[in-house]
């Protein structure tokens, strides 16, 4: 059997900081206190404790969900989510656009001379102050904003199909648990009337 052996590794690293110069040093243990040739006898046990520990977490009873809360956790879905926030987006950009754009003001100097700069010498300078606003025709605003509803209807329909699917899938899938729980009894008393 061979001793324990003991490495000692040492590291400098230099460092600038506030612009002088340190050295650090970093000093690491690296321990073997096992042997390699008698590892595997201690790494044998660990792995079935592992393995073990493994099984009795897999073995204990699940928390049972009614349908009821399985339903719920359901509409939490993350795609029904989205398409409802798309759907609420949708909404909201509707009724956006039956608002009138925002008005615009507009500050400027014409004919303005570069070489004498002057307002009285030159008689088409002049100032200009201007605000604006644009008045859309309302059949085009009630068309954008219907346009945005019909989408938002749109998404709230794939969002209850989209959620039909999967509630029927879940449907299945608890049908199908409870058969094979089903055919394990039936098989279980198969075979203890053939015992």
């Amino acid at each position: 059997m061979t001793t324990p052996t003991v490495f000692i590794r040492q590291r400098c690293i230099s460092a600038l900081t506030f612009g002088v110069t340190q050295k650090i040093t970093r000093v690491s243990f690296m321990v073997n206190v096992y042997p390699r040739k008698d590892s595997r006898q201690f790494t044998r046990p660990l792995r079935l404790i592992t393995f073990l520990l493994m099984m009795l977490i897999a073995s204990l009873p699940l928390h049972a969900q009614s349908f009821q809360e399985l339903e719920a956790l359901l509409r939490k879905h993350p795609q029904l989510q989205t398409m409802s926030y798309r759907a609420t987006s949708n909404r909201e950009r509707s009724d956006a656009a039956m608002g009138l754009p925002d008005p615009v003001i507009s500050l400027g100097i014409n004919n303005f001379p570069i070489f004498d700069p002057s307002f009285s010498e030159f008689l088409p300078t002049n100032k200009a102050i201007g605000l604006q606003q644009r008045f859309p025709s309302r059949a085009s605003r009630q068309a954008r904003s219907a346009m945005g509803q019909a989408e938002a209807n749109q998404f709230d329909e794939k969002r209850k199909q989209l959620f039909s699917a999967m509630r029927a899938e879940l449907i299945a899938s608890l049908h199908h648990k409870n058969r094979i729980v089903l055919q394990r009894s039936l098989a279980k008393q198969r075979d203890s009337k053939y015992d």
